[in-house]
């Protein structure tokens, strides 16, 4: 004979986010090569009375970063507000540490659909692990969602650099050939 064991218990667990209003939130670890670019995006299937916040946790040499999320609302069916960006360190654990720089929040009209992009301006990281948090709150009826762009480019040298070491390659130089003439 066999025997059922119930399933409301579990049912109950899953849909507890769900009707507690519980913020979504997910880590996902991105590659991100330098010079290069990669996307991010997120979707919600239903509004939440709490804010959502995602992390995109990446590593990267010495590099120049900047990023742009957008969320488009259409009526009151989709839509996200409160849309924000953020970079932090990340500690020894991986987990956010020390918030480096914040987005700027644009409000969009295209063709009657309104929206938010949330601008990080662009930044020079040294060599290490970082968080990208992305957050806000969906308040759309059939949920909401976001995408973006996080891009990183090299840190130029500055002329100084260039010059000095030029410079000195000069003298370096210099001195050879005074040594071999003596």
């Amino acid at each position: 004979m066999q025997t059922c064991k119930p399933i409301f218990p579990v049912v109950l667990v899953a849909l507890m986010p769900l009707v507690s209003g519980q913020a979504w939130s997910a880590l996902v670890d991105l590659t991100l090569n330098v010079p290069g670019s990669l996307t991010y995006a997120n979707s919600y299937a239903s509004p939440s009375t709490t804010p959502f916040h995602d992390d995109y946790r990446f590593s990267v040499p010495d590099a120049s970063l900047d990023s742009v999320a957008i969320a488009l609302n259409l009526s009151n069916l989709l839509g996200i507000d409160g849309l924000q960006g953020r970079i932090f360190s990340a500690n020894q654990n991986g987990n956010p540490n020390v918030l480096l720089t914040g987005s700027t929040t644009d409000p969009l009209n295209i063709a009657g659909t309104t929206g938010t992009a949330a601008i990080i301006s662009p930044i020079d990281l040294p060599a290490g692990q970082y968080i990208l948090e992305i957050s806000g709150q969906v308040k759309g009826l059939a949920g909401g969602s976001y995408s973006g762009v996080l891009n990183a480019a090299p840190i130029p040298v500055p002329a100084a650099a260039i010059l000095f070491g030029s410079g000195l390659l000069g003298l370096l130089g210099i001195a050879r050939r005074t040594r071999h003439t003596a």
